[in-house]
């Protein structure tokens, strides 16, 4: 349920933040990126930040770039934060 919203909503190697994840419950969430973190489904970026992993034309794992994360996490609000 959550990777396919995930899927749906953000593009691959944008920063994606547990507050954009609509859930009842915080944990459930944690437990849920866990789980798709250990599948590598997604990849973890910081604490409580994730993205979706991607191939680079050089077939190596693509990065987030510090520059995607500053401004979506402190300039460019463009998706509803939950409050924690």
């Amino acid at each position: 349920m959550i990777y396919e919203y995930i899927i749906k909503s953000f593009k691959k190697g944008e920063p994606i933040f547990l507050n954009e994840i609509p859930c009842s419950s915080k944990d459930v969430v944690r437990q849920e990126m866990k789980k798709l973190t250990d599948e590598k489904r997604i990849c973890r970026l910081y604490n409580g930040v994730y993205y979706i992993p991607y191939k680079t034309i050089l077939g190596t794992e693509g990065k987030v770039s510090i520059n995607r994360f500053i401004e979506k996490k402190y300039l460019f609000h463009d998706r509803p934060f939950f409050s924690e």
